[in-house]
Order: structure tokens, then C-alpha cells, then sequence
């Protein structure tokens, strides 16, 4: 399990890292998998450990087994952090960068965000506008900016029940047994 006050890189060091572009990673004193890493970097020790089902690596472009080149990757704060590990060499490099809206649509789908749904929350959040959001996703998307108003709200409205879930889930009786 991970440890709670490891569950997040502090995201200054994630802007700084973000500003360097990719950079080599030694792990000669700590490590880099699935769920998480330890590591000295030029901006300062990068650590934090997730559950490894958080490690999004294989969807990375640049993710390649047949050629000894394995990603791992995480999303925290609006960041992507990938580690790209060319077994081969025994390289690694990080790549820290600001998260791209498929990345984000990604995410909240695998928490259970409707696909199309997360698609249009992830391009508000980079700031479109509802009419922006109809244009970019073109014949796939919503026909217009009320259909784009609907499904934000259907969002919001999950969030803040989601939100609630967690303030009192110390209250809750689930039906667990004892």
C-alpha cells in the first residue's frame, strides 16, 4: 500500500522539471516502477509511490517491448511525469510536461467519467469555450453549446457527489461485514 505521504510529487518540482524537457535519470539510489519513483533529479528528489493501476506507461507513445523500451507514466496536478527506460542500455530519462486533454480525458474515464463526457470536461479545463468545445470535437462531438452545458453539469454534479463520498466516508456503513 502506499504510503499517504508519498502520494504526490510536489508539483513546484514538477514546474521546474517541466521546464528542462527530458532529462537522464539515474536510479542508482532508489528505483523507478510502476508504482512510483525515487529518484535525484536536477530540481531536487522526485518521489512519490501509487498503486501501480495509476501507471499509465502503456499507452505512451513511445512504449515499445518488442524493442526493450518501457514507459512509465503518472498524472498528478496537471503534469505528466513519464519515465522512458531503454532496457537495453539500462537508461532511463524523465520527461515531466504539462498534461495534454486526451491525457486528462484518459484519466477520468479510467475513474469512471463517461468517454465522451471526460472528453469535453478535459478540453473546459484547458480553457475552450463551450463553442470552442463544439468546433473541436467536430461531427463526434456534442451539435451544440447546450449539449456541451449538459454534460458539464452532469459532471459537476458527480463531482460534488463524489466529493461528499469522501468528506464522509468515515460514516458510512457499506455493508462490509465485520
Amino acid at each position: 500500500m502506499p504510503s499517504p505521504d508519498l502520494s504526490r510529487p510536489d508539483t513546484d518540482l514538477l514546474e521546474a522539471l517541466a521546464s528542462r524537457g527530458e532529462i537522464p535519470l539515474a536510479v542508482d539510489d532508489g528505483h523507478v516502477a510502476s508504482n512510483g519513483v525515487d529518484a535525484d533529479t536536477p530540481a531536487g528528489r522526485l518521489q512519490f509511490e501509487v498503486y501501480p493501476v495509476e501507471d499509465y506507461g502503456n499507452r505512451h507513445e513511445r512504449h515499445d517491448p518488442a524493442n526493450d523500451v518501457h514507459v512509465h507514466q503518472w498524472f498528478f496536478d496537471g503534469y505528466s511525469v513519464a519515465v522512458v527506460h531503454d532496457t537495453d542500455a539500462d537508461d532511463h530519462a524523465l520527461v515531466v510536461r504539462e498534461q495534454t486533454p486526451d491525457e486528462r480525458a484518459t484519466e477520468l474515464a479510467d475513474h469512471g467519467v463517461p468517454e465522451r463526457r471526460a472528453e469535453l470536461v478535459a478540453l473546459r479545463e484547458q480553457g475552450l469555450s463551450y463553442s470552442d468545445i463544439v468546433e473541436a470535437t467536430g461531427d463526434d462531438g456534442p451539435n451544440h453549446r447546450g449539449d456541451v452545458s449538459k454534460q458539464l453539469q452532469a459532471f459537476n454534479r458527480d463531482l460534488g457527489q463524489a466529493k461528499w463520498l469522501v468528506r464522509n466516508a468515515d460514516t458510512l456503513d457499506l455493508g462490509g461485514g465485520r
